[in-house]
């Protein structure tokens, strides 16, 4: 199932137009919208539902901070990434979805409009004047891909011998290649041009994206 939150107006530096969570969830016509989006109490209403939140750029956790200290409760998904730095490559740790975070409320109880004045906050994701509520499911979802430091594990992509793929971290980043076999759970062995030449290099399967 693939959920999409898109925004408009133009996007600031090292933000996106649109977030595209993938997850191994049931289908849409196997999750009912009330069920999956809220909780609902004996009455029947929904109470409690979770919704997208936009912050400021390179603000998600000043915005889930200052959330949580109006009493909100908010989920701010992050993912351990290489990156290269001055002293080589080192780990960090990043927002899972750059200016994204989820928040539960009941609009009911909760003044929503206080969300936009937060600071890191630019305001609720919207569909035209409704805010984007975020299915129960996904939230579970990402729950359960979580490790005991709270970050998300990814899986890494499904690949064939003879895929084209793209080293996307790590100090060959950009560099595309065909890939050739899993030698080990978390690394493959990959065909790439090097000096005018062909060779077989071993790199972890995390760094690698399928080429479109």
């Amino acid at each position: 199932q693939v959920w999409r939150v898109a925004r408009n107006g133009p996007a600031g530096r090292g933000s996106r137009r649109q977030w595209h969570v993938v997850l191994a969830a049931a289908s849409a016509d196997q999750m009912p919208a009330a069920e999956q989006i809220g909780q609902r109490h004996s009455g029947g209403r929904i109470l409690l539902q979770w919704f997208a939140v936009l912050t400021k750029p390179r603000a998600e956790a000043l915005g889930h901070a200052h959330l949580e200290r109006q009493g909100f409760e908010c989920r701010l998904p992050r993912v351990r990434r290489e990156r290269r730095s001055a002293a080589g490559m080192r780990d960090s740790i990043e927002p899972l979805f750059p200016r994204c975070l989820f928040l539960r409320a009941d609009p009911a109880q909760h003044e929503l409009a206080r969300v936009r004045s937060t600071r890191g906050i630019c305001g609720l994701v919207r569909f035209g004047a409704e805010p984007a509520r975020v299915p129960v499911a996904v939230i579970e979802a990402l729950a359960a891909r979580s490790d005991a430091d709270g970050l998300v594990r990814l899986d890494p992509p499904s690949m064939r011998p003879g895929d084209r793929v793209r080293i996307d971290t790590g100090p060959l980043a950009g560099l595309p290649a065909i890939f050739q076999a899993r030698v080990a759970a978390d690394r493959v062995l990959l065909l790439v041009g090097l000096l005018g030449g062909q060779s077989s290099i071993e790199v972890p399967a995390r760094h690698l994206a399928l080429c479109c």
